[in-house]
This record gives structure tokens, sequence and C-alpha cells, in this order.
């Protein structure tokens, strides 16, 4: 049995605990806020049944070692951490932060069988959405602006004026900036720069031109863009994990992605494994059928990006589901106004499960299922 099938539950435990203590009170069950009028007590005595694990920081289990992460775990990976604006849904220690983190991140959108699952999962625009409305903050803390487009992303950053242009001198300055970054040598840096400055002094309005071999620049009267083909900086962190949330979801139930799969096949691509491409993904993205919901659409809370699932006209907040043996545990669910918790883990929801709210839970492998009413 793979070790980080008991280690994940425990995790995702201690994610929904913290996650809990930071949800505004209008996300609340109604319970809560008047009395047993919306859902049972029993939703309640759950809500609040929580709390004290949340002081323990070392009930988090690393999903790569997996060890405790310790008292002042990477703040990057922490559920629910509002990272560029986005929830990560995955926690990792600081020695392994350090051996994998990037790695896993710079991979994972690029790696074949991500692509093609998200390709047959019509998940592109979702994603598109998504990093539209994000607002991401670099090392640098300069505000970008984010647009997916087929693996590439265009980087806008903004100006102390406002303004969304480069100039082309901006353009110039970010191109050296990002190259230095990547430890290039000064002279054959200069020489990029050069050949860059010439092909932008070309250009007519509306022409787009490849400066080094990553990044592409378009004209736009006195203004150019900067377009990275494979971003020296991009959002792959966020993104990666919104794709592994939008992808295990969609898996039918019986595939134990939510036990097993998820942080396996972050470990195997964080070790360059390239056999989880034929053993784990593609058999499983291959029977996908079409899934149950009509619409998924992100949308701004705050400083934070909801993620909506439309069942047949009942929008559900979908934030992290997940196997807890022997306790039960949801994901808040939403209409216009909050009625109450409902876990989605599986494609094969039923009509019942659509029209009420309440609980999925488990107890040792089955499956059970409370509701609270219309």
């Amino acid at each position: 049995m793979n070790l980080l099938h008991l280690d994940t539950r425990l995790a995702c435990s201690v994610k929904i605990l913290r996650l809990m203590r930071r949800i505004p009170k209008r996300l609340e069950p109604s319970s809560r806020r008047h009395g047993n009028s919306g859902i049972s007590r029993r939703v309640s005595r759950i809500w609040d049944s929580y709390g004290s694990a949340m002081k323990n920081h070392n009930e988090i289990i690393c999903i790569f070692c997996p060890e405790p992460v310790g008292d002042d775990p990477p703040n990057e990976h922490i559920f629910p951490q509002n990272i560029y604006g986005i929830w990560i849904t995955h926690d990792v220690c600081g020695k392994c932060n350090s051996q994998f983190g990037s790695k896993v991140d710079t991979q994972l959108l690029q790696y074949p069988p991500v692509v093609e699952a998200v390709d047959k999962l019509n998940l592109s625009k979702p994603l598109e959405t998504m990093l539209r409305q994000a607002k991401i903050t670099d090392v640098s803390d300069k505000k970008r602006m984010l647009q997916y487009r087929k693996g590439r992303v265009r980087v806008i950053p903004r100006k102390l004026d406002g303004r969304l242009e480069y100039s082309e001198e901006d353009g110039v300055t970010h191109l050296r900036n990002q190259l230095r970054k990547e430890k290039i040598g000064k002279d054959e840096l200069e020489r990029i720069i050069g050949e860059a400055r010439e092909k932008i002094d070309k250009l007519q309005p509306g022409q787009s031109v490849d400066i080094a071999e990553h990044t592409i620049i378009k004209r736009h009267g006195e203004q150019v863009d900067i377009v990275y083909k494979t971003a020296v900086n991009p959002p792959y962190r966020p993104v990666a994990k919104i794709v592994l949330e939008f992808l295990f979801f969609c898996f039918p139930s019986g595939s134990n992605i939510i036990d097993t799969v998820r942080s396996d096949i972050l470990r195997q691509i964080a070790i360059g494994n390239t056999d989880v491409e034929s053993n784990i993904i593609l058999p499983l993205v291959s029977d996908v059928e079409p899934k149950p919901f009509h619409k998924i659409t992100m949308e701004r809370f705050g400083d934070s990006l909801l993620m909506w699932l439309t069942f047949f006209g009942r929008r559900l907040f979908f934030i992290d589901c997940g196997k807890i043996s022997g306790n039960p545990f949801a994901v808040l669910s939403n209409t216009v106004d909050p009625v109450g918790l409902f876990a989605i883990n599986d494609c094969d929801i039923t009509q019942k499960e659509r029209q009420y709210a309440g609980i999925i839970y488990y107890q040792g492998d089955e499956r059970k299922i409370e509701y609270f009413g219309e």
C-alpha cells in the first residue's frame, strides 16, 4: 500500500479544519447564524467539532516524505493559504519544498498526460478564465495579469501610474531581468539583448517577433507587449494546483484518485519517473465520459478566486474533497444563500444528491450520505 494512502487522509482533515477557520461568516451554514433554520443541528456539531486540531501543525503531513511539515512549513504550499489569489491544496515540508517544489510546478502543466486530460475534460476555458482574473504577485512584488493561451503566458505588469503597456525600453529591461534569473553569462546576455533591440526597432505596428527562445514582443504604436512561450517566471504553482483539482475531481468513482494517485503523481513527477504517464494517468483519462456538471466558472471573492460548479442549475462551491475513514467531513456548497454542507467527490452524482443539501462521509470504505432538507 502506498504510504501516502493514510497520511493524505490525515492531511486533508487538518486542511479542512484550517480552511473553516477562515471562511467568511456569510459562507457559514445558516444554522450557525439563524438558530436551527435551514439545516439540522447535526451540521453545527460537525462544523464545531474541528476546532481542537487547528492548533497542531505537526498533524499536517508532507505529500512527498511523508513526514509532519512542522510548525513553520513553506507558505506557498500551505492549504488554504491564499497564494496568488488561489487556495493551494497541498502541503510540503521545508526540505521537500527546497528539493521538489519548483520542479513539480514547472513540469506539471507541460506534462503530456495532464495536457491531454485538460483537453479531454474541456478544462482549457475555465483555466483561461481563472488566469485572466487572477492577480499574480511574483518575488519582486510586481502585480501581473495573466492569460492562458495554448501554453503561452502573456505577462502585462502594471506600472505605478496604472498603465498596462510596455515601452520599448521597458521590454528590453524586463527581458534583461528575466535572463539574469537564468544566470546567463554577461557576454551572452548582452548578445541576446542586442539582438532583441534590433528586432524591436524593425517592428511595425501589429507585428510580433521572437526575442530570445522564450519571448515574443508585439508592437502597438509606441508600446509593446511581451509574450512568453515558456515563461521564465510563469504561474506554474497556482495553475498546477487548479489543474489537479479539476483533473481529479472529474475522474469517476472507484478510481482511488482521492486516496492515492493524486499525491503519488506529484511525487513521481518530482523525481522524474516518466512511467507515471502510462501506468497511472492515461488509462484513466482514456475512459473519461462527459461530465455531469454543466458549467465551471471562477469568480472573485475578496482577494480569493472561488471555483463554482453548476449542477443542473444549482451552484456548488467546490473547495477540496477527500476520503477520511470514520470521520464525516464536507465541502461547502452554496445556492444563492448558503444552505448547508455538501461534499462532491464522484462524477456519478444522483438526482437526489443534486436536490438536497447534506454531507457525504465515509465509515471504513462505505460511502454514506446524510441530507438536511431541500
